[in-house]
């Protein structure tokens, strides 16, 4: 078993991918719920998914990494500490008390930002946070994710200027809990299918 397959089973094993009926935020009822919260629970898999990270983050050019509310927050810390750059993060809901801030943590206008999240569906929180960020006077350009569970939504970032780098797409996931015996041939085929039809 490689490394990636060996993270992919402990991220399996550790509930962040279940089967069954969850419904989503679009109404729709999906086969299948993907919940990366669960990392913070294990520091060590939590360290060595930052890794994963860390490893797409080394092709590209950035001052700081923009963690995007609320579920990348965790992992983008991680990140930060590994490679030992910068961090802020966008408020996707405007603070009404204290400095009001927009943006948290420190950064100069014209600086390129690189953003984070956990995974990436359809994408609108991270147009929301592409919003702020620009409006900040920061470049954007690139989002890192760890997992990529759309299939459109790669080209409506591009149209945005953001090219989108992922290191799994749901579809790794699928094989492994299918090789792991967690899902039938025919459970695994209604998966693809979901994912497919978006």
């Amino acid at each position: 078993m490689t490394e990636n397959q060996s993270i992919i089973k402990e991220i399996i094993d550790e509930g962040c991918f279940r089967v069954g009926e969850f419904m989503l935020k679009s109404g729709k009822v999906s086969p299948f719920y993907i919940d990366l919260r669960r990392l913070v629970s294990n520091p060590d898999l939590q360290y060595r998914v930052a890794g994963l990270y860390a490893d797409l983050l080394k092709e590209i050019d950035f001052a700081r990494i923009a963690g995007i509310p609320m579920a990348a927050i965790p992992i983008t810390t991680c990140i930060s500490l590994q490679m030992k750059k910068p961090m802020i993060y966008p408020r996707l809901d405007k603070k009404g008390h204290g400095s009001g801030n927009i943006i948290e943590g420190v950064y100069k206008e014209g600086e390129k930002v690189v953003m984070v999240d956990d995974l990436i569906t359809t994408g609108k929180s991270k147009f929301e946070a592409v919003e702020i960020l620009r409006n900040a006077g920061l470049v954007v350009t690139d989002l890192v994710v760890l997992l990529e569970r759309g299939m459109n939504v790669r080209e409506e970032l591009s149209e945005m200027g953001i090219t989108l780098h992922s290191y799994y797409h749901v579809n790794d996931f699928v094989e492994a809990a299918f090789s792991m015996g967690l899902v039938t041939r025919e459970y695994r085929a209604e998966i693809l299918r979901f994912v497919k039809e978006g």
